[in-house]
């Protein structure tokens, strides 16, 4: 059922999105991108409710996930597979929670 009530508020399956409210102050329409690539701290657990903590002040919020490149489930362990870090180019805040790894070129100029 959570996972059924995350993806209708997704516009993409591969990530995260809280729709902003830009007449929520302090939020005002800004955009905050959370990546979560870590084994260790779970990250895929904790950013997505300090993303959605942080919807409910206005912030339209955007978390990105560690992948399985073949299924597409969220794995902590994968270290290469990030999908969605063009969205960071119009992030107005960043957040990341990342642990080894080994994102190709294209992936790492954003």
């Amino acid at each position: 059922m959570l996972l059924s009530a995350l993806l209708m508020m997704s516009q993409s399956p591969q990530w995260l999105t809280y729709q902003g409210d830009a007449e929520q102050a302090p939020g005002l329409g800004q955009r905050v991108v959370f990546v979560a690539g870590d084994e260790e701290y779970r990250s895929e657990e904790s950013l997505p409710l300090l993303a959605r903590t942080m919807n409910a002040l206005g912030f339209e919020c955007v978390v990105l996930f560690s992948q399985n490149k073949l299924t597409g489930e969220i794995d902590p362990d994968e270290s290469t597979y990030l999908p969605g870090l063009h969205l960071i180019d119009d992030a107005d805040l960043l957040v990341l929670q990342l642990r080894f790894r080994e994102l190709v070129d294209t992936d790492m100029k954003h």
